[in-house]
């Protein structure tokens, strides 16, 4: 078994301009040249049949993806689910969660957007407090 490739010996795997440093993957995310295959190709098969592949064999067709994922993070089948984003996920998460009035939801000011405006949300909900803290960047030190 070959070792993983990393930094420059990775750059063809993407369709990234060889001449810029992409760093954010977050927002939007470049996707790898071998899982854009893939997307066309199953792009390609439900474009043949929209119905079947759509409304009747959706769940079935995307079991394999979902056992592999929960075998991936360890994960107890039936207790997770894919989701559109990130911001999709969290955002259920924490709408899902419950907070006793008083409690505190706490980020720092480098929290994602969506991500706080929902920290806002349940706690305004639950009558509890949300509340930011600062983390300087650059650090000066390790102690920091």
């Amino acid at each position: 078994m070959r070792p993983p490739r990393f930094g420059r010996q990775c750059l063809n795997l993407w369709h990234l301009d060889p001449e810029i440093t992409f760093l954010n993957f977050g927002s939007f995310g470049a996707v790898p040249r071998r899982v854009i295959d893939l997307q066309m190709a199953w792009s390609e098969r439900i474009e043949r049949r929209p119905i079947e592949m759509l409304d009747r064999r959706l769940t079935e067709l995307l079991q394999p993806a979902h056992d592999a994922a929960t075998r991936f993070v360890n994960g107890v089948p039936g207790h997770n689910a894919f989701m559109v984003n990130a911001t999709a996920a969290i955002n259920a998460v924490l709408r899902s969660m419950r907070f006793a009035p008083g409690e505190r939801l706490v980020a720092t000011t480098h929290v994602y957007n969506a991500v706080r405006k929902t920290m806002e949300w349940v706690a305004r909900r639950d009558g509890a407090e949300y509340v930011e803290f600062d983390v300087a960047l650059p650090t000066s030190g390790s102690e920091e």
